[in-house]
């Protein structure tokens, strides 16, 4: 097996309790890299159409890229993979911390799960092998318990544990899958397929290593990329802040997204939610993921006042928009809270925050009443209110159990014009950032292929044309700025790089890097040009798979308030999207990637081929 690899791909029968191995093909790797791409090509062939996300023909596959476990600076991510409950559609989710390197060392590239346990448990693998072992002794518990449980029984404090909490087990549709207690594959919903299937944990325990190539040309790689990327301006920003200076650059270009869309540019209560008074009031060391030469992660607390002692980690700009401004509340210590119970029971917090400002119109608009509510009328700011509603969603219990179908599934229910005022693609929401001026981030959202996802290619570059060059920010002429981002994206989530270290984010590690890299871990020469094409067949994988459940053109259009209103103030007031302009610009990006334009599929001709491997 070519170095980088150890050639596993590990097949988990939960219904017949049966574990098999077979071997990576190679056509997979040379097609599809690794990492999310093979993921994708061992979804698309394990999954017919029509099929259950929560039912026990679901696939469930976790996998890790040829660079994960090296010293390459960065490469400690994870992909999961499956039908999203959420959705409907294909769908993936990726986390760091250091599960992925540890699936690697246990001598395992993929791991393919299907069927259902008929009571609680929880898989163990151990260099190469697997147990089932019962959970009903764990069933019940947040994710950190079962963490801290695990560790103690089996007597390692080394093994990884990815685990779902109350809301996977209860099959919310938000559900995620947590490790290292606050590193989570949160989007799509995937927590509630392990749900579905009685999965509590995968535990991982590996004492092997993985193969290099080329040592010496790897450290020298990785030092000069380390250094390059040290050097970047947005490194001391990411040490500092971690994600939170997002929200500092967001703010700056007057593109926040302020109670669910009905403001921009000017949160009245920004200084007390601020990264600066965030890092001063709350963190209280940075976190590192495995090979990260960033630590972006921080460990935060409360110290005084409500939520006094509470003390976590992972406070990402995607708990402080949604949950924060986008809820209109500004005070920091819930923030904490939120985001603890959210790791804890297993919850997107970005998803869960982003329909918190749809409920909030709702009661306001009288969708919803107080009785719905618990008794209470839900506003801007009411912090309470939306922490009793996480419990309740998770519980499944009042209103929540409504919520705990996903925002449109409870906008059908509450009906009237409660859809209106939710903001997604594809079923996934959006609104950490106001997207409206900058027309190629919404056309990476729109054309994602996991729904409105900023990580999948958000062209970064444009945001800062709104300094250099406004009327560039707002052209409409970005297919090919977004698909150079969505191949820089898909390629990371490949090989196993986090995006923070790659030019997704304006960092160092581009593809001309990768391709050196690859070449050092795996000893097989691969071309910018050899990866460009990888990339893209990966993504027309995932596109045939959404299109083979339905999606077609109209689905790649902004849906909710942001789909009409213009940005209300700032430097972009009056900014929209321009639907005939839109579609011009869905035209010529689909054109650049060979898909039809009246229905935005993959031509047969660029269709992505291979070797089918089903599950056994």
């Amino acid at each position: 097996m070519m170095a980088g690899y150890v050639g596993n791909i590990m097949h988990v029968d939960l219904t017949r309790q049966t574990v098999t191995c077979s071997p990576l093909p190679s056509a997979f790797i040379d097609g599809f890299i690794g990492g999310r791409g093979i993921n994708s090509k061992l979804v698309h062939d394990g999954l017919g159409e029509n099929i259950d996300p929560l039912g026990p023909e679901n696939l469930l596959v976790f996998g890790v890229g040829p660079l994960v476990g090296t010293l390459a600076p960065g490469a400690g991510r994870y992909t999961v993979s499956s039908k999203s409950p959420l959705t409907g559609l294909f769908a993936d989710a990726n986390a760091g911390g250091h599960f992925g390197p540890e699936l690697k060392f246990a001598g395992i590239d993929h791991l393919i799960i299907t069927g259902k346990l008929a009571a609680p448990g929880y898989l163990y693998i151990s260099n190469g092998r697997a147990e089932f072992r019962p959970a009903d002794h764990l069933w019940g518990l947040d994710t950190w318990q079962t963490e801290d449980r695990l560790r103690r029984e089996l007597g390692d404090n080394r093994l990884q544990v990815a685990a779902i909490g109350p809301a996977g087990e209860n099959r919310v549709r938000m559900a995620c899958i947590i490790n290292n207690k606050s590193r989570a594959a949160g989007r799509t919903g995937l927590g509630a397929v392990m749900g579905a299937k009685r999965l509590k944990a995968v535990v991982v325990r590996g004492t092997g290593a993985v193969r290099v190539a080329n040592p010496e040309a790897l450290k020298r790689l990785t030092r000069e990329l380390t250094g390059k990327i040290k050097k970047a301006f947005s490194y001391a920003l990411m040490s500092e802040y971690g994600t939170q200076n997002f929200t500092m650059g967001t703010n700056f270009l007057g593109a926040l997204v302020i109670r669910n869309w009905s403001g921009s540019a000017d949160f009245d209560q920004y200084k007390r939610v601020s990264p600066q008074l965030i890092r001063k009031k709350h963190y209280v060391k940075r976190k590192g993921c495995f090979a990260c030469p960033i630590a972006c992660g921080h460990l935060c607390e409360v110290r005084d006042g409500e939520f006094a002692g509470e003390r976590g980690g992972g406070l990402e700009h995607g708990v402080t928009t949604p949950f924060g401004i986008g809820c209109g509340i500004s005070d920091t210590n819930a923030f904490v809270r939120f985001n603890n119970n959210c790791n804890r029971y297993g919850v997107d917090a970005l998803e869960f925050g982003l329909m918190m400002g749809a409920v909030m119109e709702w009661s306001q608009k009288g969708l919803v009443s107080r009785a719905d509510l618990g008794g209470r009328s839900l506003t801007w700011g009411d912090y309470h209110g939306v922490l009793q509603l996480l419990d309740d969603t998770v519980q499944r219990q009042g209103f929540g159990a409504v919520l705990a179908l996903g925002s449109l599934k409870a906008a059908e229910i509450v009906g009237g014009d409660a859809a209106s005022y939710l903001n997604h693609i594809k079923g996934l929401s959006w609104g950490a950032d106001d997207v409206r001026p900058f027309k190629g981030y919404a056309l990476s959202l729109a054309t994602s292929t996991r729904g409105a996802d900023h990580l999948r290619g958000m062209p970064t570059e444009e945001i800062f044309y709104s300094v250099t060059d406004p009327a560039k920010a707002i052209s409409y002429d970005k297919a090919d700025l977004v698909i150079h981002y969505q191949r820089i994206n898909t390629l990371a989530d490949a090989l196993g790089l986090c995006k923070f270290t790659t030019q997704s984010l304006l960092q160092a590690v581009g593809l001309e890097d990768m391709s050196a890299i690859y070449h050092a871990v795996t000893g097989e020469e691969k071309s910018m040009a050899a990866l460009i094409r990888a990339a893209d067949r990966i993504y027309d994988l995932e596109r045939m798979m959404h299109v083979r459940d339905g999606v077609t053109r109209e689905d790649d259009l902004p849906r909710g308030k942001w789909a009409h209103e213009p940005v209300q103030d700032g430097p972009f007031k009056g900014e929209f999207f321009d639907k005939a302009l839109f579609n011009r610009m869905l035209d010529d990006y689909y054109r650049r990637r060979g898909w039809d334009v009246a229905t935005g599929a993959p031509q047969v001709a660029t269709a992505p081929s291979g070797p089918v491997l089903r599950p056994s």
